[in-house]
């Protein structure tokens, strides 16, 4: 193989392996040029296990949560959901399958790996670092990563849809539709407790608020759930060692740094990045690595400090350094790093064996339990230099913003305990309400590049600014903006921005000039006669007559001496009362209440003018002392000869008689504007249309109509199939039904016409009889299908033979199209239809019978 990076080429894996092939004039010394890699093979049992798995045996099957998953999925297909219940189902459905997720296989066994990883670190580091681990017992680690099988995760999908036990392995229908007969509680429950307010969209408001509710509850346990069982510790404490002297600028790396927070992770994901680190620095320890503070050459798709030909370019001066972890680590880790680790375990103790001669023949272990290891480094110390848990300040992690859903997108940048209180510097408001500070605390606010100090949580606790006192102004921002702003008008302050507002006016009531104010000063002044809005009262001066005013014509007060609204007139420059609640001797003038025709036409001087009631056809007045008698004389007749359909009047009440169909034989349909009487010869048939070939009952006028008990019917149906891609079909069936003391049958066969099929074999022939013997070549009708028989058939007690359908043997099927049929059925009498599959057939029939 060859390598575009060696420059003499490679003959084999071996060489890139070589420490010497990689940059010339270079070799790793020591024990770093020995760095291997080894490899392993699974074993039986594991291969069985394997084999289990991959048959998909051996595991418990999760029908409750592909149950619940696919009946929110049948809901969600429903035609015409409301809005809100659809974005309740959705958000419902979105958790399950985070849920869904989070009980995966894999997922499980990650979250176990990851308990029992904790456990083993934790118990391997038991007083060995200086300042010791507080550990967390092993059951109650596992309860807490996997709640979700030890009954949390059961309440939470009752919480969506509770199943019997009975119910659970039946719980999607054969059609997959929602299956409202399974559930007894949860949020499915009640959606099957009113199924038909979710199909014709008719939740009230309220309801649809509880249903979303109930799924943002779902959806908070779910999230509360995964988090808290995927946020595996294994103690409530972690100590740690110190490996080198804390302050000073010894520690303060110029270059490059690595990010990592010790206290994340648990001890367990600190010991795999442990391991991690010592299984790399094994296999890449024996690798030289140059540095070089180069640019980039500043070519399209290619890496910086990389030409198009995949070489590296240098900018400044090379340094080379025995491997990559020389610019990760401290140099107090690599001299630990570079250590070989002591295999030895505690218990160790080996003697020897000797034969009668002296010879050493084998070993016997004494198993003698050594003196528990200690950690060589000291109780950890706080750095002063720049980074996390730096700068002589301990850091709050029970601060830190970003982790909760209260504050998701906003971060901590830095906080520190002083000597009394805390220093927090936020980003965003919503991260400012989320910290947990005391009086006197001091919050930073980076976004606004404010100040704030906290009130006495004990008399202010809203979780809001109003906790805080702010203690420097914003204006900078607001004057940035003002002078950024591009707008005209009045400027007005809108948190900590400016805004340009315009005064507007309202048409017939306020009238403004300059509204922006760019031509000089703005005029606000009333409209022309002007339009005052609202639905209360408008407030005029109140006075005594010896308080009127120097007079100016169109004055209006009101008068609190005589209790009048009034006015100062130009033409008699004198003041005239305009209402009155007082009586006096002259006429005031008249008023109509009420809707309708007025009778009070207008005053003139001090008469009363009212219009006069006359009578007209049919209507007459006949006028008395004290009152005027209203009558009528109008009555009302049939015209014509025939049926009459006015029965006579009682009072003001014109009584019609009805009109009725007893026998159905007639169609009586009502209109705003008519009765229309129809008939198609007999009683017609509801609405019927067939989408494939399934016989389908006809029904007529909402029934299905039968002769009454000891009456026997001479029966015609005739019926039209008219298909949408423009078949059509027409069939007459008549025949003689009877009704025995309940017991209806047909007697002889029924005579059908199909009038579009030739040589019709159906015609005469009689329906399929499990108890009846049959002849080799005998047809019979069976569903609107007719069948010819292969064999001879014996019938009769206590023989019950297969349908035609369903026995292949005996039964060759002759005809499957449309077809149309009377017959009794499970003792009733029933008229049914079939089309054909693919087709979408429309049925129009009628029924005539004579009865006796």
């Amino acid at each position: 193989m060859s390598f575009r990076d060696f420059s003499q080429g490679l003959q084999s894996a071996n060489d890139y392996l070589d420490t010497r092939h990689h940059i010339s004039g270079t070799q790793a010394g020591g024990t770093d040029a020995l760095r291997g890699v080894v490899s392993a093979e699974y074993s039986f049992t594991l291969r069985e296990l394997l084999c289990g798995l991959l048959a998909g045996n051996g595991l418990r099957l999760p029908n409750v949560q592909i149950c619940l998953h696919s009946n929110i999925g049948a809901l969600l297909g429903i035609q015409g959901l409301q809005g809100e219940l659809v974005d309740a189902l959705n958000e419902v459905q979105g958790e399950l399958e985070k849920f869904m997720d989070h009980t995966k296989f894999d997922q499980v066994l990650g979250r176990l790996n990851g308990v029992l990883a904790e456990a083993q670190n934790v118990a391997n580091m038991i007083n060995f670092c200086s300042t010791p681990v507080d550990p967390i017992a092993i059951p109650n680690m596992l309860e807490r990563a996997m709640g979700s099988f030890l009954g949390a995760g059961k309440a939470i999908t009752d919480g969506i849809g509770a199943i019997s036990d009975a119910d659970m392995c039946a719980c999607i229908s054969a059609d997959g539709s929602f299956n409202s007969n399974i559930f007894n509680g949860g949020l499915l429950g009640n959606l099957a407790s009113n199924f038909t307010k979710v199909t014709n969209g008719s939740f009230l408001q309220s309801e649809l608020d509880a249903i979303t509710a109930d799924a943002k509850a779902i959806g908070s346990q779910i999230s509360g759930l995964i988090n808290f069982e995927n946020n595996i510790g294994g103690s409530f404490a972690r100590g740690g060692s110190q490996f080198a002297a804390g302050g000073g600028d010894s520690n303060c790396n110029s270059q490059i740094g690595v990010m990592h927070n010790g206290a994340s992770g648990g001890i367990a994901g600190n010991a795999r990045l442990t391991s991690q680190l010592k299984s790399l620095y094994d296999r890449l320890g024996g690798y030289p690595v140059q540095f070089s503070q180069g640019q980039s050459t500043g070519q399209m798709n290619v890496g910086h400090q990389y030409d198009s030909d995949g070489n590296r370019v240098f900018g400044e001066e090379v340094i080379e350094f025995p491997n990559i972890f020389h610019l990760l680590l401290d140099q107090e880790l690599l001299d630990i790093i570079q250590k070989d680790d002591n295999p030895n375990p505690n218990i160790d103790t080996q003697s020897p064996v000797y034969d009668y001669c002296g010879n050493i023949i084998g070993f016997s272990t004494n198993h003698q339990q050594r003196t528990d290891e200690q950690s060589e480094g000291s109780d950890p110390q706080t750095p002063n230099s720049p980074g996390y848990n730096a700068g002589g300040f301990t850091t709050d992690t029970s601060n830190f913003s970003g982790t909760g859903s209260t504050i998701t997108g906003s971060t901590v940048i830095q906080n520190f305990s002083g000597t009394t209180n805390t220093l927090f510097v936020v980003g965003s408001e919503n991260a400012q309400n989320a910290l947990s500070t005391q009086e006197n605390d001091i919050v930073v606010r980076t976004d606004i590049l404010t100040v704030f100090t906290r009130k006495d949580p004990s008399t202010s606790s809203t979780s809001t600014l109003a906790d805080y006192q702010q203690a420097t102004s914003t204006l900078l921002e607001f004057l940035n903006n003002l002078n950024a702003e591009a707008g005209s008008g009045l400027i007005v302050k809108d948190a900590g921005v400016s805004r340009a507002r315009k005064v507007e006016q309202t048409a017939g009531q306020i009238k403004v000039t300059n509204a922006d104010g760019i031509g000089g000063d703005i005029k606000i002044e009333l409209e022309e006669n002007t339009r005052i809005p609202g639905t209360a009262a408008v407030k005029i001066p109140v006075g005594t007559t010896a308080q009127r005013p120097n007079t100016e014509i169109g004055e209006i007060r009101y008068n609190s001496d005589n209790h009048s609204i009034e006015a100062y007139f130009g033409d008699t420059t004198t003041w005239k009362s305009l209402l009155t609640t007082s009586s006096t001797t002259g006429v005031q003038g008249g008023l109509n209440v009420g809707s309708g025709s007025e009778v009070f036409k207008d005053t003139t001087g001090t008469n009363l003018r009212f219009r006069s009631v006359v009578g007209g056809t049919g209507i007459t007045v006949a006028q008395g002392t004290d009152e005027l008698t209203l009558s009528d004389s109008i009555t009302a007749s049939n015209v014509g000869t025939g049926t009459g359909l006015f029965d006579a009047r009682t009072g003001d009440n014109f009584k019609f008689k009805s009109l009725t169909s007893t026998d159905g034989t007639v169609t009586i349909t009502q209109t705003a504007t008519t009765v229309d009487i129809s008939n198609m010869g007999g009683v017609p048939s509801d609405p019927l249309t067939t989408t494939d070939g399934t016989a389908t009952i006809l029904q007529f006028n909402g029934a299905t109509p039968e002769p009454a008990s000891d009456k026997t019917w001479f029966y015609e149906v005739r019926a039209l199939g008219v298909a949408t891609t423009g078949e059509k079909q027409a069939f007459r069936v008549e025949g003689l039904v009877t009704n025995v003391g309940g017991n209806l049958s047909i007697i002889g066969t029924p005579i059908k016409i199909d009038y579009q099929r030739t040589g019709t074999s159906d015609v005469g022939t009689a329906s399929w009889d499990a108890m009846a013997s049959y002849n080799q070549g005998d047809i019979v009708e069976h569903n609107l299908n007719t069948y010819t028989a292969n064999n001879n058939i014996s019938g009769g007690y206590p023989a019950n033979n297969q349908s035609p359908d369903q026995d292949a043997t005996n039964w060759t099927l002759a005809y499957s199209g449309w077809n149309v049929n009377a017959e009794v059925i499970a003792n009733q009498f029933r008229v049914r239809a079939k089309g054909s599959s693919g087709k979408t057939v429309t049925w129009s029939s009628a029924i005539t019978f004579i009865e006796a």
